[in-house]
């Protein structure tokens, strides 16, 4: 189910992104404040299912949890509200403004300094929070692997699939 709602986020995301591209000339500012949010919030919501992801790789494989079913809620709820907060943050300050260098909807604000905080505090520094960890379960799992391949048959395959989460 992780990876059918990852393929969901990824392409909702890359739909508002069309959508936005094909209708440039005809945004307002209210359009490009929802096409901002829900930007942010599909494209968020896809790293927080690779992070679920690897979750869940290194709950079952590393911890040797079979049971990993029960944080199924909590990771659709940690997925869904975080990402949501984080779009409807910018969008309620009114900080979605058509980036005319790039034509893009994007937080940018009069502040500079306030343009960063949004920037790294709706988007960015969670992006690079799931990376380190996504990066962290992967070298867990790959470690642990390496380190029990031969003595457990199943584990043989898994080399094939080393870097597969971090794609």
């Amino acid at each position: 189910r992780l990876i059918y709602y990852l393929t969901c986020s990824d392409f909702l995301g890359s739909l508002v992104t069309l959508v936005q591209s094909l209708l440039l000339a005809y945004i307002d500012s209210e359009k490009c404040g929802v096409i901002g949010a829900l930007k942010i919030f599909f494209f968020l919501m896809s790293a927080f299912w690779t992070c679920s992801l690897c979750f869940c790789l290194v709950a079952s494989l590393v911890n040797n949890n079979q049971k990993i079913e029960r944080y199924e809620r909590v990771i659709g709820f940690i997925s869904i509200v975080i990402p949501l907060a984080a779009s409807v943050v910018p969008f309620a300050l009114g900080a979605f403004r058509m980036n005319s260098q790039e034509e893009i909807c994007w937080i940018t604000t009069d502040s500079a300094l306030e343009t960063t905080v949004l920037r790294v505090v709706c988007f960015y520094g969670i992006l690079w929070v799931i990376v380190i960890y996504n990066i962290i379960s992967i070298t867990r799992v790959g470690l642990f692997v390496r380190e029990h391949a031969e003595s457990i048959p199943y584990l043989r395959k898994w080399k094939l699939f080393y870097f597969y989460p971090l794609i």
